[in-house]
């Protein structure tokens, strides 16, 4: 099974370009992707929270990653859930109740911050789902 090592590099948290609005806060990773050591090159995934949700409960849906530049999705093997949770994890440490970089007491809701942008490396490691690309 093809090992999956992505390297969160940056996060740019709730902004409009992305997609914002006043339903949902879109904030956006950027994170290199290798596979068996190989690198795959850069890509960004976004993160979807509704707002005035709980920073550090409620729900964020994490897109798919794709290529930086291109728009296209990372074809290579993958296993969206381990990622989705790794992602979800790294946008946490840096902001919420345990965040370094905004630390927000714990059941904030209802807070807006928008276009902020951390640069924090975090490096997780997984296997790929028992495939071979998507």
């Amino acid at each position: 099974m093809p090992k999956v090592r992505v390297t969160f590099k940056e996060c740019v948290q709730d902004s409009r370009e992305y997609g914002s609005d006043d339903e949902y806060m879109v904030s956006r990773v950027s994170v290199d992707i290798a596979v068996d050591r190989t690198d795959q090159g850069g890509f960004i995934a976004d993160l979807k929270q509704a707002v005035g949700t709980d920073f550090d409960t409620g729900p964020i849906e994490v897109g798919r990653p794709y290529e930086v530049g291109t728009h296209k999705p990372y074809p290579g093997p993958f296993d969206q859930a381990r990622f989705a949770e790794a992602a979800t994890k790294y946008f946490r440490e840096l902001l919420g109740a345990e965040g370094w970089a905004l630390k927000l007491r714990p059941g904030s809701a209802k807070i807006r911050m928008q276009g902020n942008r951390f640069v924090s490396k975090k490096v997780v490691e997984f296997d790929a789902a028992g495939r071979e690309a998507w």
